[in-house]
């Protein structure tokens, strides 16, 4: 078996690729610590993971009386980063595509939502957890046990035509005249044709469903997210797009008749817990709550992948005009 490492290789038997891969990876991580792209710790945690087979193969071979493979001596290992293999990046700078390309993806991550507030989110979240348990996951389970596909498909039509005039207004505050146009209208023809939005002709002439709410409003116009926060029965949800829950109430036109009553009927029917969408949720829910070893930060993290997604789908060319929060 023939290893290399650019400036320098040699022969070895197979059983013994542990402790050559600790010799070049050293000399690669000591040429980098050199020039600064390292720290120490690091080194000492990629050699500690490098020698654990190589102990583990001599143990082996001592407790059976082999003998130890043989090494082929090495080259001496020198400080020059160039002797080390280290390629030249663009301006004369050093440049390693592992772990120059592992600190900017480090770099790069999205922080996710602040959490200040996790000791009382966690609490919240205990709390959730026992009424999905015994009240909202049976409810849910029996939702979709008694009503066919087609039923349920039909009642989240209609709350979505019923959230049509709240993503009207805050595409014209978005200033998204198209998005605007296509929101209204879709109202006007599934209220009327669609008999209160049971179906959905204005799809089938090339107009199809999308949601703006008044958290993404506030988002393009710069507003910071504010801290994470679980919401009783409801969820997740941060502060600047819980506030924008409550604008998008405000102007369903449910709230307009029933008043404060439609707030019960919004979050257990069609909002965004409700029963009608949470059904449709619940097996990729149920599959992260048992992929995960901390379902809370597993769920927080999701919100806030879906949570950007939700914003930026449809507003992808606002990115240079707006700041992203």
């Amino acid at each position: 078996m023939r290893v290399s490492s650019h400036s320098f290789s040699w022969r070895i038997e197979a059983p013994a690729w542990s402790g050559v891969l600790t010799l070049g990876l050293r000399s690669r991580l000591m040429a980098l610590e050199a020039r600064g792209k390292v720290r120490r710790g690091w080194i000492t945690l990629a050699l500690m993971l490098a020698l654990g087979p190589a102990l583990v193969l001599g143990t082996g071979c001592a407790s059976t009386g082999e003998a130890a493979p043989e090494v082929a001596a090495a080259p001496e290992l020198s400080s020059d980063p160039e002797a080390a293999g280290v390629e030249s990046g663009v301006d004369g700078e050093d440049y390693d595509p592992l772990f120059d390309g592992f600190d900017e993806d480090l770099e790069s991550a999205p922080s996710g939502f602040p959490d200040p507030l996790e000791g009382t989110n966690r609490t919240v979240f205990g709390f959730n957890i026992f009424m999905d348990k015994w009240l909202l996951d049976p409810l849910t389970k029996a939702y979709g046990w008694v009503f066919p596909g087609p039923v349920k498909a039909a009642i989240r039509r209609v709350f979505q035509n019923l959230g049509e005039p709240a993503t009207t207004v805050n595409n014209l505050i978005q200033l998204e005249w198209m998005d605007a146009g296509v929101s209204c209208s879709r109202f006007v023809i599934n209220t009327t044709v669609g008999l209160a939005g049971i179906f959905d002709p204005a799809a089938r002439i090339g107009l199809p469903y999308h949601r703006s709410d008044f958290g993404q409003t506030l988002a393009l116009a710069g507003t910071p997210s504010g801290a994470y926060v679980m919401l009783p029965l409801m969820g997740p949800n941060n502060t600047r797009d819980a506030s924008g829950v409550l604008a998008d109430f405000a102007m369903h036109p449910l709230t307009w008749f029933l008043g404060p009553t439609n707030f019960l009927l919004y979050t257990t029917l069609g909002g965004g817990q409700g029963i009608s969408t949470r059904e449709e949720a619940l097996p990729k829910l149920e599959a992260l709550r048992e992929g995960s070893i901390d379902y809370y930060a597993a769920l927080r993290n999701a919100y806030y992948q879906n949570r950007q997604a939700e914003i930026w789908s449809r507003r992808e060319h606002r990115r240079d005009d707006w700041a992203e929060h």
